[in-house]
């Protein structure tokens, strides 16, 4: 018995000495739309980003800071006007989480009014999903983070950070 105790604290302690210091990747792919400081609008997707310049693809890739020394397709902070982030697939699921949101708040209320002899109510759960399913679109498709760089090193930073904490988990 003193064997099986020691041997789960040893384990335990074996799988809590390793260090946690490196933030995980959550696997997002970002679209991007940067305007440069010509005006000239260019999209693509986010692939990684350094103190001073990104890396933008053409091809749907996940964000991931390994691509970092890649000096194809870099763009320093110098050359931004204005960027534009979305999450890639932001309108489906904005959709999803609608429609199920609304079809929760369909059936709750369906429930709590109890007027099932009317036959409205199979009506009221479906109208309610499709409200939440076009609010979850327009919430999908309008949710944006716009960073103003305007080649200010400091406006560089904070977006990096914004980035940074929308793809990578603590």
């Amino acid at each position: 018995m003193k064997h099986i105790a020691l041997s789960i604290f040893l384990l335990f302690a074996l799988l809590s000495g390793y260090g946690q210091e490196g933030r995980m990747p959550k696997g997002k792919t970002l679209r991007i739309t940067k305007i440069d400081s010509a005006k000239k609008s260019t999209y693509g997707y986010l692939v990684a980003i350094s103190d001073s310049d990104m890396v933008v693809m053409k091809s749907p890739v996940q964000f991931n800071q390994r691509f970092l020394d890649s000096n194809q397709n870099t763009t320093s902070y110098k050359n931004l006007s204005t960027v534009h982030i979305q999450r890639k697939g932001s309108l489906g699921r904005g959709m999803w989480i609608g429609a199920l949101s609304g079809l929760a708040v369909g059936v709750l209320g369906a429930a709590l009014d109890n007027a099932s002899e009317d036959g409205l109510t199979p009506a009221f759960v479906i109208l309610i999903t499709a409200q939440g399913f076009v609010i979850g679109a327009l919430v999908g498709a309008l949710w944006k983070k716009r960073f103003k760089i305007n080649g200010n090193k400091e406006k560089f930073a904070r977006m990096k950070k914004t980035v940074l904490d929308m793809t990578y988990g603590y």
